[in-house]
């Protein structure tokens, strides 16, 4: 009796030290990746909200889809909105995510057009506009530029077909 006694505690004391090695405490790092069915989401908000969804701590996906962030509380929910995908509003229950965004279908608030101005278009044709500015090159001569394109490419880094 004493030996199967002992053999119980021994189980639980291994279970109880195994899931405090898993639990999420406070100032753990949240990590993970983003995807959707094109590769990695970039620029996404992935947020930690508490009981009253307020946001209390934050990270952003980088340009490969990862993002991390310090957990302030364990009890708390991961929510990721980002458009054109289903919002995501899970419990935190580890350390580090992959998730694969599912897509949500048309934009919210968006309208699709197939056709130019005045096909069916929100915008009149008479209000569509071209805008057209001159510029006198004479006022750029002192930086030694002969051409617009030269000042263009200068100025904005715009790169102009010759």
């Amino acid at each position: 009796m004493k030996k199967h006694l002992f053999n119980i505690s021994v189980m639980l004391l291994i279970q109880a030290v195994s899931a405090s090695a898993f639990a999420q405490v406070t100032g753990d790092t949240i990590s993970g990746i983003l995807s959707g069915k094109d590769g990695p989401l970039k620029m996404v908000r992935v947020t930690e909200r508490n009981a009253n969804d307020s946001v209390v701590s934050f990270g952003i996906t980088d340009f490969e889809g990862k993002f991390s962030f310090r957990l302030v509380n364990n009890m708390d929910r991961l929510y990721i909105s980002y458009k054109g995908y289903e919002t995501v509003d899970i419990p935190i229950t580890r350390l580090h995510y992959e998730l694969k965004m599912k897509e949500s279908g048309n934009l919210p608030g968006v309208v699709y057009y197939d056709g130019g101005p005045g096909a069916d278009s929100p915008i009149p044709l008479r209000e569509t506009r071209e805008t057209k500015d001159t510029i006198d090159i004479s006022a750029f001569e002192f930086l030694g530029f002969t051409t617009i394109d030269e000042i263009l490419n200068a100025e904005t880094g715009l790169d102009l077909p010759e």
